[in-house]
């Protein structure tokens, strides 16, 4: 039986996988850096909800009901290296989500492969019980029935699980229409703390005596997650409840921003994942400033949104529909840094290769 102090830090789903541009490990860094500042001290186990990996679906193998799926070496060797530093100071519990297996609705192949048998690190591949002071929990990975294929009728006071739940937000967009029902779920626990979906919700029922928690996902991932906060937490086990909360404000956020705003209060946007409106003519002055702008607050990446301009300066500009479009992106760069005028020779030299270091950084 797994052996867990009253207080036990969770983590929602990583996707590590999604994002492997070279930009994204500095803010995998970031991220690992913060959880284990946040629970240093605090907790002695942390419990990741599934989903550590994200394997990037190829696509769907219906004969064989199986996801072909791909993850880059470097990913891989980053993703054993993340977690063994984390077991230095902490021990450490995970389960598959399903994005961390290779077959649609099992986990006895998956992703967390590479980390079991590694010091200090526990990876639970079927139902499993522990108990905390007078609490019962069982952890269910994805794969297996919420009972966790035990004995009808075996109530514990709260259950990890990777779940689709009926009526609960699976994005900014779309709620879910499938998956269990509370009324199902509350047949087994008082309490269930689940990853999977990626926006933080508590719900309480039955006058407080029943809950759903998902933990959601600890970083901001994709388009569909704009506006959401990201936290990780702290439960207290013998009260089967939530001790502490920490919000993630160091990594990047997926942000529009109208290319105004962006001119104008550039240090908002650094380091984030943008859209830039276009609500300014886009004029290749425009243009330079913009990307200038982009390059020192050395965002994530980016994408120019031209909808909202009614108007051009010049034939050139209107074949300029994106700057990573231009086959001659570092010339419009050289022609045009002299057009800042605020700034002396140096720094405009500065800026040049700046924005050229980054072009060659974000394109895609």
């Amino acid at each position: 039986m797994l052996q867990i102090d009253k207080y036990l830090g969770i983590v929602g789903d990583l996707h590590l996988g999604q994002h492997s541009e070279d930009q994204w490990y500095d803010t995998y860094d970031d991220l690992l850096d913060w959880i284990e500042a946040s629970f240093l001290g605090k907790v002695n186990t942390i419990m990741f909800l599934g989903d550590i990996f994200d394997g990037k679906t190829k696509g769907w193998d219906r004969k064989a009901d199986k996801n072909i799926k791909g993850i880059d070496f470097r990913m891989l060797t980053y993703v054993s290296e993340f977690f063994e530093r984390l077991a230095k100071n902490f021990h450490v519990i995970a389960y598959a989500g399903n994005h961390c297996c290779f077959y649609k609705n099992r986990c006895d192949v998956s992703g967390l492969a590479m980390l079991k048998g590694k010091e200090n690190i526990t990876i639970v591949e079927k139902p499993t019980s522990f108990s905390v002071g007078a609490k019962d929990y069982r952890i269910v990975p994805w794969g297996y029935n919420i009972d966790g294929d035990t004995v009808e009728g075996d109530f514990v006071d709260g259950i990890f699980g990777h779940f689709d739940i009926q009526s609960f937000k699976m994005n900014n967009f779309k709620e879910s229409d499938h998956g269990y029902s509370t009324k199902e779920l509350f047949k087994h626990c008082d309490t269930v703390w689940t990853g999977h979906y990626h926006m933080r919700q508590d719900r309480s029922y039955q006058k407080g005596e029943k809950r759903v928690f998902y933990a959601g996902s600890p970083l901001q991932l994709s388009w569909s997650e704009t506006g959401k906060d990201s936290y990780i937490h702290i439960l207290d086990l013998e009260k089967n409840d939530v001790h502490e909360e920490f919000e993630n404000t160091v990594s990047p956020k997926f942000k529009k921003v109208a290319a105004s705003k962006l001119l104008k209060a550039p240090t908002e946007y650094k380091k984030d994942v943008l859209t830039v409106v276009w609500d300014i003519d886009n004029s290749e002055e425009n243009q330079i400033k913009v990307s200038n702008t982009l390059a020192i607050q050395e965002v994530l990446s980016f994408k120019n949104d031209y909808s909202n301009v009614s108007n051009t300066s010049d034939v050139n500009t209107v074949e300029i529909k994106d700057i990573n479009d231009s086959v001659d992106d570092e010339e419009i760069i050289d022609k045009y840094t002299g057009l800042i005028e605020s700034v002396d020779d140096s720094t405009k030299a500065a800026i040049n290769k700046k924005a050229k270091e980054f072009l060659n950084r974000v394109k895609v």
